[in-house]
């Protein structure tokens, strides 16, 4: 695999032009989260509104509501 510094990547070619530091760094994509947010999250959780209607009223991933609800240990209660 090919390094260029400051490079791109050319997928077609097999070449890697991405910086070695560039292609170690996770995407980072995040908003912080809010009182507002966290408290509209729990209180749709306990209402059992689906995961993917919860992202678009948050307007965020499923994967970060997913995530955030984990990471506050919020489960949906069967």
């Amino acid at each position: 695999m090919m390094v260029v510094p400051g490079g791109w990547n050319c997928g077609i070619l097999g070449i890697n032009l991405l910086t070695q530091e560039d292609r170690m760094a996770p995407a980072k994509h995040t908003k912080p989260w809010s009182k507002d947010d966290i408290a509209l999250l729990k209180k749709l959780y306990a209402k059992k509104v689906v995961h993917r209607d919860i992202a678009k009223q948050l307007k965020r991933t499923l994967n970060a509501v997913e995530s955030k609800a984990t990471e506050l240990g919020i489960t949906v209660k069967k």
